[in-house]
């Protein structure tokens, strides 16, 4: 995996930026994983799934690059099951495109709420907006999964 770092004195300042040079997910975007082969009809909202995985991403956020590597690797064991993986990239900004993303995915108020901020997947309840978990870099493979796994578990769960 290419890698360009990019020192550059600022004021008397040195500022080290490191630039990876790959997608965050090989997959579209995170487009994987919809489906019910391994969950319950309740899992689902007019078709979609009740959850969804956003990860606020960018590629100047150091958290960023060591949780992308960590999700492209645990991703795929959620192939089939009742979750919407997404990625708001905000590495040019924080284009309008990205709220109509938002919009619609159903999580817009979680959006607007994180708008900008990175390094964190959120796991939104698509039906009230509710965040049933967050993830980060701080959490091992092994709680990643669990979390996904619990976060599918209560967004599967009827609504009350």
């Amino acid at each position: 995996m290419p890698r360009l770092s990019l020192v550059l004195p600022i004021l008397g300042i040195t500022l080290v930026a490191g630039f990876v040079a790959h997608g965050f997910i090989n997959r579209g975007d995170y487009a994987i994983a919809q489906g019910a082969q391994n969950d319950e009809a309740t899992a689902f909202t007019d078709g979609r799934p009740n959850l969804v995985a956003a990860t606020f991403y960018s590629a100047w956020c150091s958290s960023c690059a060591v949780l992308e590597p960590r999700l492209r690797h645990i991703l795929p064991g959620f192939e089939g099951r009742a979750v919407e993986f997404a990625k708001f990239d905000f590495s040019m900004g924080q284009p309008e495109s990205l709220t109509e993303k938002a919009k619609e995915l159903g999580v817009e108020q979680v959006y607007l709420a994180n708008k900008g901020a990175t390094g964190f997947m959120a796991l939104i309840d698509r039906r009230n907006q509710n965040v049933i978990a967050i993830v980060t870099v701080t959490q091992s493979d092994q709680d990643i999964q669990r979390t996904i796994g619990a976060a599918i578990q209560t967004a599967s769960k009827p609504a009350v």
